[in-house]
């Protein structure tokens, strides 16, 4: 369930925080953005979307961190996503639908995934490339639904980015990152964290507060 909050509250070592947020009700604060982040506003496929995202996150961290906006020490990992400058919190998003989620936890690799489901002209040949034997057969006996496409594609996509190695990487060698999956704003969405043998405790935040 998810539970409207207007600023975050303590994050602890064994938790970790989702926050949804419809984009066209983000604000963009380009005044926190650092040199960098204002240089790719102009090659950014939607400057206002990057540009909200951003203003959120550098809110969020700050709160967390004990610091300005304009403080929060993001920078971009070697695989071209950002992160924070010695791991000071680990974070994931996603956005699809107009719809942004953020996960954050302070030691946990995260990664997390939302989509809008809809027709796709190639998923059979996705699905036998990209799912493993268990979820293409759930699909296939689903009729091929796109809505189960997706809710697989997410759970895939929200391990994989905790892993670190994109669709095409590292795969899970022992046990794979707990998932867990959920809706927000009618889409599928997923949380991946590892290692897989702690249970943090989650808490679904949507964002009603102001920047």
């Amino acid at each position: 369930m998810w539970h409207p909050r207007a600023e975050p509250p303590p994050l602890a070592a064994d938790e970790i925080h989702v926050w949804h947020a419809r984009l066209d009700s983000l604000p963009c604060r380009r005044t926190w953005l650092a040199d960098d982040e204002r240089a790719r506003l102009d090659s950014a496929t939607s400057p206002t979307d990057f540009c909200a995202t951003r203003s959120l996150l550098r809110h969020l961290f700050g709160h967390y961190l004990g610091c300005t906006p304009r403080a929060v020490p993001i920078v971009l990992a070697p695989s071209g996503k950002p992160a924070l400058r010695e791991d000071l919190l680990h974070f994931n998003l996603s956005h699809a639908g107009g719809q942004l989620l953020i996960a954050v936890s302070r030691d946990l690799p995260l990664g997390v995934d939302c989509e809008s489901p809809r027709p796709l002209r190639h998923a059979e040949r996705i699905a036998r490339r990209l799912f493993d034997t268990d979820d293409y057969l759930s699909w296939a006996t689903a009729s091929r639904d796109p809505a189960h496409f997706f809710r697989l594609w997410t759970t895939l996509e929200a391990r994989q980015k905790c892993l670190g190695g994109g669709l095409f990487g590292q795969r899970p060698n022992g046990m794979p990152p707990t998932c867990r999956t959920f809706d927000v704003a009618g889409l599928p969405a997923c949380l991946a964290w590892q290692p897989a043998s702690r249970r943090p405790r989650v808490s679904l935040w949507r964002w009603n507060g102001k920047l």
